[in-house]
């Protein structure tokens, strides 16, 4: 019988592609894994493609996967090739996405050996309209996988709705670091109120950025102190970044916000009519809160807005206009929404993100079944539940 250690486990997460902002994640999750458990991490990457392209937000990395982008009909699929090292691992993470074709054999390679396959995903695609078929192959994925590794609460819920297992399924409240934006602080009341607001993100279909540049128009025609500050690319970039915007709009450039900070001192909210997702993070680690609308596509985080911390309005044009003026008039609301913003980026932190993933992955390793949280942590009334 041998007498030497017993071999450590390994997990490898596999990524679209290599993003900055998820780089304090990797750092930190490897390091609780290690430490916390003996596991070794390894995060492999594609490439962007299609939208993707135009964010501009892709890093050089490590582990590169080979990949070939395929087009059906107006799909475009993806077969990313996995190193020596992903079909080595114990435990493969996947996106829950039906694009990814290599999903599926490493799917197949599970049931054919002792290696585990988790999903980490939104529980079913939200962002983009949804046919029957991807929404059927998306619940075959999250029945045949060992553990669900979910964005949000209501990513759980999906989740379980489409046949995974509430016991093997692990909330990790997505989150991204933000110490850099935690040190930004803003005090109204040193001076005269401003009147400055910020776009984040990509400038494309997806964020509306059409109907932010007419929203902005008009609240500019209604309080001509009003301005907007946008950092971002896109392929509709022009569609606010214009000579006809330039009273009110400013383009301070594409990038992380963090290389912003000096140029954002002044901002008091973030318009986003558009998908919302991680901004929500970047709303608490700024204290500012964010005025959005009740559209359909939003992504998972959307979830973490309710009317203690932010704005969101009917899905009409005057609608967002009527909510963005109104708040920049209240100034008691507003420094109440922002104080509760930045409770909650303590709440929602990179460290309580890669807490539960490293506690999820050591269960989904050791067959260790585990109850789902009920709610996000911190929680507030929704907009949704009449509770504002």
């Amino acid at each position: 019988m041998s007498s030497g250690n017993p071999r450590q486990r390994t997990v490898a997460i596999i990524q679209p592609y290599p993003t900055a902002y998820r780089e304090a994640l990797w750092e930190q999750l490897a390091l609780v894994l290690r430490d916390r458990y003996g596991i070794r991490l390894s995060v492999h990457f594609g490439q962007p493609v299609g939208e993707s392209l135009g964010r501009n937000d892709a890093v050089r990395a490590v582990n590169v996967l080979g990949q070939k982008a395929i087009g059906l009909g107006s799909r475009r699929l993806v077969l990313k090739v996995p190193s020596k090292t992903v079909l080595a691992a114990d435990l493969i993470v996947i996106e829950h996405a039906v694009k990814n074709l290599e999903s599926y054999a490493l799917i197949a390679l599970a049931k054919l050996s002792s290696k585990k396959v988790a999903i980490w995903g939104h529980g079913h695609t939200v962002t983009i309209p949804v046919s029957r078929l991807s929404l059927r192959t998306q619940s075959v994925m999250a029945k045949m996988t060992d553990w669900y590794f979910a964005y949000t609460s209501g990513s759980a819920l999906r989740a379980i709705e489409l046949g995974a297992r509430k016991d093997r399924i692990t909330v990790l409240n997505n989150s991204k670091s933000t110490g850099a934006l935690r040190s930004r602080r803003t005090d109204e009341d040193s001076g005269s109120p401003s009147f400055t607001c910020l776009y984040v993100g990509a400038l494309d279909a997806s964020k509306r950025v059409s109907f932010l540049s007419a929203a902005c128009a008009r609240v500019h025609e209604i309080e001509p102190r009003f301005r907007l500050k946008v950092i971002g690319a896109g392929p509709d970039t022009e569609l606010l970044v214009n000579p006809a915007t330039r009273d009110w709009c400013m383009h301070l450039g594409s990038g992380p916000i963090e290389n912003f900070l000096g140029e954002i001192s002044d901002v008091v909210l973030l318009l986003m009519p558009g998908r919302v997702g991680l901004v929500a993070i970047d709303s608490f680690a700024l204290g500012t809160p964010i005025v959005s609308t009740d559209s359909v596509f939003h992504a998972p985080e959307f979830e973490y807005l309710n009317a203690r911390n932010s704005v969101v309005t009917a899905d009409t044009l005057e609608a967002f206009v009527e909510g963005v003026t109104a708040l920049l008039e209240d100034r008691p609301r507003l420094r109440e929404l922002s104080s509760e913003c930045r409770r909650l980026a303590l709440v929602y932190s990179i460290e309580r993100m890669a807490d539960a993933f490293a506690t999820g992955i050591h269960k989904a390793l050791y067959d260790l079944e585990t109850p789902i949280e009920n709610d996000s942590p911190g929680r507030a009334p929704s907009f949704k539940d009449g509770s504002h």
